[in-house]
């Protein structure tokens, strides 16, 4: 698939609030990533863009672009509810721990 290719199958993919992006990487690598509004969960306040990571497609199909972007929401919102998500008061699944704080815990 060509960029454009690409770019037209975003086109025709939407999930609410969610906007698509595809970058062109090289040869026929694209990486696709989506941006929302939501509020920091650290701060709060107003909405403001987040974004998701880039996933990698390698020689696309358009089978391949839709179900990336379904993972990349999926992947997303589960990256949401993680800092969302409190027990006792704390964020004990928060995506946003270093390493190795996880691995000095570690029994």
């Amino acid at each position: 698939m060509l960029l454009s290719d690409v770019q037209r199958t975003l086109d025709s993919v939407s999930f609410p609030g969610y906007e698509f992006t595809v970058e062109f990487i090289e040869d026929c690598m694209y990486a696709v990533y989506a941006r929302f509004k939501a509020p920091c969960t650290v701060r709060g306040g107003e909405p403001v863009w987040q974004y998701t990571r880039k996933w990698l497609l390698e020689s696309p199909s358009e089978g391949a672009v839709v179900g990336t972007c379904l993972k990349l929401v999926l992947t997303s919102l589960e990256h949401e509810a993680r800092e969302m998500f409190l027990w006792k008061g704390k964020r004990v699944f928060d995506p946003h721990t270093d390493i190795n704080a996880l691995l000095a815990i570690q029994r």
